[in-house]
């Protein structure tokens, strides 16, 4: 699953970011990295997965706001995607940072602060 999902951002960094729409940390953290994401946008990718069990219509009316690429998971392709993370956590926010070349460099989970974000991001550059 993980493959498949980066397949198209190879070359450059990317930064997944696994959300659900009733997820407050999840929220804060789109909104704390809104103006760093328009900045880094052209050195990273940003991928932006919800799961199903968010409302579809909550979803839509809030991607429009969240940069980057957005994708909603069925539950199965969700699990597959858990299973090769190395968080041992099925909970949301979860991010993934993944190096040009496609292997992972760090994951984790909670939201930690942008200036903490930023540090790990700038590692992978």
């Amino acid at each position: 699953m993980l493959s498949v999902l980066l397949k198209p951002y190879r070359g450059r960094p990317v930064l997944l970011d696994l959300w659900e729409t009733t997820c407050g940390a999840c929220r804060m953290a789109f909104k704390e990295m809104h103006e760093k994401k328009i900045e880094l946008a052209g050195r990273i990718h940003f991928v932006n997965i919800a799961s199903e069990n968010s409302d579809f219509a909550t979803w839509q009316n809030l991607i429009p706001n969240y940069v980057g690429d957005h994708y909603r998971l069925t539950a199965q392709q969700l699990q597959a995607l858990h299973r090769q993370l190395p968080c041992k956590t099925s909970g949301v926010p979860i991010f993934v940072l993944i190096n040009a070349d496609g292997t992972i460099h760090h994951a984790f989970t909670g939201w930690g602060g942008i200036d903490n974000m930023m540090k790990e991001i700038n590692q992978v550059f």
